[in-house]
């Protein structure tokens, strides 16, 4: 028998996994496509927005959130790689 999906997503970064449990926890059954063997280490987005926050809120992830906020020095963000970012 061949399994059968409601979603498939494509990607498994934050944005995709987040959308990916989303699904789930409204009764979708989800398939994740991801074309990278290991996790990447390097962020592709370098904020979040309004609505981003409030959904990572809502599953518990505040503590994350606040961690990251204090790796962020006024307009300059300190990447994973210890680079800066400035805008």
């Amino acid at each position: 028998m061949k399994d059968h999906f409601d979603v498939v997503v494509v990607g498994a970064g934050s944005v995709g996994l987040l959308t990916a449990i989303e699904l789930t926890l409204g009764g979708a059954r989800v398939l994740v496509l991801e074309r990278l063997a290991a996790p990447s280490l390097i962020s592709k987005a370098l904020a979040i927005g309004p609505l981003g926050i409030e959904a990572l809120q809502r599953r518990g992830m505040s503590a994350a959130i606040a961690n990251a906020e204090e790796r962020v020095r006024g307009d300059e963000a300190v990447l994973e790689t210890g680079r800066t970012h400035v805008e």
